[in-house]
């Protein structure tokens, strides 16, 4: 019966670490974030300003405009800038919460204030002497861009003392597609917390990629029970395409629909010195759905349908991009440039010798589009597109 008895107990234990046997990943740490209350009502009043997109901003103070600049780029309360981000073409389209606290006449800590970019509003789980257990989920279409970052903003950010007397998360667990990922480890702090995470997405159509947070442990308030968590936002990859009926260059001086090209296929790219084109065979392709991207309107009546950070190669200036901070993230292009009107695209003419094409106009396009890129190639980082050198934007 002992045997039998230690034996029971092994089973349960062995059970309970494989159920256990997951990584534990810390974050990378932004900066502090310590609104006072004077602080945070002078935010809110910047914020409704902002939202007035047909005022004169001429009509306010320097500081005031200074304030909404912050907001434009991010760097206020609001964690998303107006500009171009990864949310142009990712980013979930529902979001559940397993319970949420009731609401106040002062504040609502519904589900949809953790992904509203808005650091002065949080979702709470409505048991808040049992937030251990409570969990928010995060659906993505099939085919969305890739996730490789989460940001957490733990806490009710809306002002330091709220942040202290409210409770924060000290550890979730992440799943994906309902299976154990990582423990995410927070460290106690009023601050963004990104996460690292190998690319991921749901390649199987009509089905979704799922992101399950479960509250595992907690720090207590000072003076609250109730658990917030202001933002959960996120980053990641394939955002850098080009559009539909992009021509890319191949031997023999034809050209591909970039909708159509598929691993195995040659296309053209050029030597890093401007020697001449050689082929070379595409390893990977990506697709994504995209709602802000731009054309580019060059002087020989040539456009382009772009997103803002694809990386070009330009006349003086190198590889370059509307928005180089993107661009950095993949091999290749450690030093980018700011695209400019006026600025030379690199490119092949006719004659097949090294030439260039003035840019005379960037137009912004309302309506959202499916984009394509090569991300991999069996040797080098370019390719071309409408004869024009462009990157391969591979991790």
């Amino acid at each position: 019966m002992k045997i039998r008895a230690l034996l029971i107990l092994f089973l349960i234990f062995t059970v309970a670490d494989k159920s256990q046997n997951i990584r534990a990943l810390n974050p990378n740490i932004g900066k502090i974030i310590n609104y006072t209350a004077e602080g945070q009502s002078e935010w809110e009043r910047i914020i409704e300003i902002a939202k007035k997109e047909s005022d004169d901003y001429s009509k306010y103070s320097p500081k005031e405009r200074e304030l909404i600049d912050q907001l434009e780029t991010g760097s206020g309360p609001i964690t998303v800038g107006s500009g171009c981000s990864w949310y142009c073409g990712g980013g979930p389209y529902i979001i559940k919460a397993s319970s949420t606290l009731e609401s106040t006449k002062h504040a609502n800590y519904k589900v949809e204030n953790i992904h509203d970019f808005n650091l002065f509003t949080a979702w709470c789980p409505g048991k808040s002497n049992t937030a251990i257990g409570e969990y928010i989920e995060f659906f993505f279409k099939s085919g969305s861009p890739r996730v490789n970052e989460i940001i957490v903003y733990d806490g009710y950010s809306k002002n330091e003392n709220l942040w202290k007397k409210n409770a924060r998360v000290k550890r979730f667990k992440l799943y994906i597609n309902n299976k154990p990922y990582a423990f995410l480890d927070l460290a106690d702090v009023s601050a963004p917390q990104t996460f690292r995470i190998s690319p991921v997405r749901s390649n199987t159509k009509n089905v979704d990629m799922v992101f399950k947070f479960e509250i595992i442990d907690v720090y207590p308030g000072t003076e609250y029970s109730d658990v917030a968590v202001s933002e959960i936002n996120f980053n990641g990859l394939d955002v850098h395409c080009f559009g539909r009926g992009t021509k890319v260059n191949q031997p023999g001086n034809k050209f591909k629909n970039i909708e159509e090209i598929v691993p195995g296929d040659t296309v053209m790219c050029i030597s890093p010195r401007k020697e001449g084109m050689s082929p070379v065979v595409v390893e990977r392709t990506e697709k994504a759905y995209h709602n802000d991207l731009v054309k580019y309107v060059f002087e020989n009546g040539d456009t382009l349908i772009s997103t803002r950070d694809h990386p070009f190669v330009l006349e003086k200036k190198g590889w370059s991009s509307l928005l180089p901070e993107k661009t950095k993230k993949y091999k290749s292009f450690p030093k980018i440039q700011t695209i400019e009107v006026g600025d030379l695209f690199g490119m092949i003419g006719s004659d097949d010798k090294w030439t260039t094409n003035k840019l005379i106009r960037i137009e912004s396009l309302a309506e959202g589009q499916e984009t394509y890129t090569i991300s991999k190639v069996h040797s080098g980082n370019n390719f071309m597109v409408n004869s024009l050198l462009v990157g391969v934007e591979e991790l």
